[in-house]
C-alpha cells in the first residue's frame, strides 16, 4: 500500500468543515484538480459520485465511510488497484482544529499506480488542503446549509407499555352493535342464518308438492259431485198423499173380519 497526506490548520467549526466536505457540487471551488464534480443521490455510502479532472479525464467514484464532522471516505477503482480519497477532522498540537487529507493506493497493481496518479497527487495535495482550510474560514455561512444528523432517541417507548395503553383504549371504546346482547322479539322466530341451502331447497320442493296434492284432490271432488247430482225435494203434496193411503190400509187390515 502507498499512501501520502496532508493537514492544514483551520479556525472554522467541525459543521462548517463538515459542510464544505460533503458539498460535492462546489468541490471545483477549493480543489484545484477538478473541473467539475457531483453525487448521484443523498450523502450516504455506496452512492456514487462524478469527477471531471482538468486534463479532461472522468472519474467514478463511491462514498465508502460516513461519519458526520470526523471523517469522509470516497474510493475510485483502478486496474488492480483501489485510490481512496480520506478527510479528517482532528485537534493540531495547539489544540485548534485540523483537516487532513490523505491518498492511499492498494492492490497488487499498486506500485504502478503509484508512479502514474500517486506522484501528480502527491505534489497537489498541499496546495488542495490548504484552499479547503481558507475556504472553510471565509464560509462559515455553509455550515447553516447543512441539516444536523439526528439526534438519538433518548426515551424509547417499551413494548410492555404500548401493549398496556391498547388494553386501556379497547376497555374504554363504546360498545358497539356488534358487541351489544342479541334482543329476543315477540315475532316469529327467525330461521338460523347458516341453514343449509341444500335443506332449504328441499322444504320449498316440500311445500309445493303439498299444494299440488291440495289442489288435485279438490279436482277430484269436484268431478265425483258433477257425477252424482242430488235430486230435487219432492213435492210435499204427494208425500203427504201417499202416507195417508198407508195408513187407511193399515188400519183395514186392523179390523176384525164380521160373520
Amino acid at each position: 500500500m502507498w499512501k501520502f497526506e496532508h493537514s492544514a490548520p483551520v479556525k472554522a467549526k467541525k459543521s462548517t468543515v463538515w459542510a464544505v466536505w460533503t458539498d460535492v457540487e462546489k468541490w471545483p471551488e477549493w480543489d484545484t484538480d477538478l473541473l467539475e464534480s457531483a453525487l448521484l443521490g443523498e450523502l450516504a455510502v455506496d452512492v456514487e459520485g462524478r469527477m471531471k479532472m482538468k486534463n479532461e479525464n472522468l472519474v467514478s467514484f463511491t462514498v465508502t465511510e460516513v461519519i458526520p464532522e470526523e471523517r469522509l471516505v470516497i474510493q475510485s477503482k483502478l486496474f488492480g488497484a483501489k485510490l481512496s480519497i480520506v478527510h479528517e477532522m482532528g485537534e493540531d498540537d495547539n489544540g485548534g482544529l485540523s483537516i487532513t487529507h490523505r491518498l492511499e493506493i492498494r492492490g497488487p497493481m499498486s506500485w504502478l499506480w503509484r508512479f502514474l496518479v500517486g506522484r501528480k497527487m502527491k505534489k497537489t495535495l498541499p496546495t488542495i488542503v490548504k484552499a479547503c482550510a481558507v475556504y472553510c474560514d471565509e464560509h462559515p455561512e455553509v455550515a447553516s446549509t447543512i441539516a444536523p444528523p439526528p439526534a438519538p432517541d433518548t426515551d424509547p417507548v417499551s413494548p410492555d407499555a404500548d401493549r398496556e395503553s391498547s388494553a386501556d383504549a379497547a376497555a374504554d371504546a363504546p360498545e358497539t352493535e356488534a358487541d351489544a346482547p342479541e334482543e329476543k322479539g315477540d315475532g316469529p322466530e327467525e330461521a338460523p342464518a347458516d341453514k343449509p341451502a341444500e335443506e332449504t331447497a328441499s322444504e320449498s320442493e316440500a311445500k309445493a308438492q303439498e299444494t299440488t296434492d291440495a289442489a288435485d284432490a279438490s279436482e277430484a271432488s269436484a268431478e265425483t259431485s258433477a257425477s252424482d247430482p242430488v235430486a230435487p225435494d219432492a213435492d210435499p203434496g204427494s208425500s203427504e198423499t201417499e202416507a195417508t193411503e198407508d195408513k187407511s190400509t193399515e188400519e183395514t187390515a186392523a179390523e176384525p173380519e164380521v160373520e
